[in-house]
């Protein structure tokens, strides 16, 4: 097969305390002589992702990141669409750390929509 990618970064210092990354992907696959499609026509699937991450340091021992992001792959017979975002706040004082957040995912693939919403709170001791 044949593929070709595309990459691009790009990060934003908005304030001493706070920054902006994004992060986007391009590919484009074409596989050739394929038995899966009609007319001997070669199979191509193209994919675009997009994830984009904020993060703030609210305080010496607190630090918040919100972040969210999209993958669209199109292709002969196959389309799939997932997002996701994720909000979290970061407690740390010296050996001791807590984060919790909510994370919420959706995915549609061949019509189908599934959707996943999670909390979590997590604590971490270094000894």
């Amino acid at each position: 097969y044949q593929a070709r990618h595309f990459f691009q970064d790009f990060t934003f210092q908005l304030t001493d305390e706070s920054t902006l990354n994004l992060n986007l992907r391009q590919s484009f696959s074409v596989f050739p002589n394929s038995d899966q499609t009609q007319n001997g026509a070669d199979r191509t699937q193209d994919m675009y992702n997009f994830i984009g991450r904020y993060q703030v340091r609210l305080a010496s021992f607190l630090s918040w990141q919100v972040e969210g992001g999209m993958m669209l792959q199109r292709g002969t017979g196959f389309d799939q669409d997932l997002a996701t975002a994720r909000s979290e706040l970061d407690f740390s004082y010296g050996q001791l750390s807590f984060k919790l957040g909510y994370e919420f995912g959706e995915e549609t693939y061949s019509g189908e929509l599934r959707e996943r919403h999670f909390t979590y709170f997590r604590m971490k001791r270094d000894f």
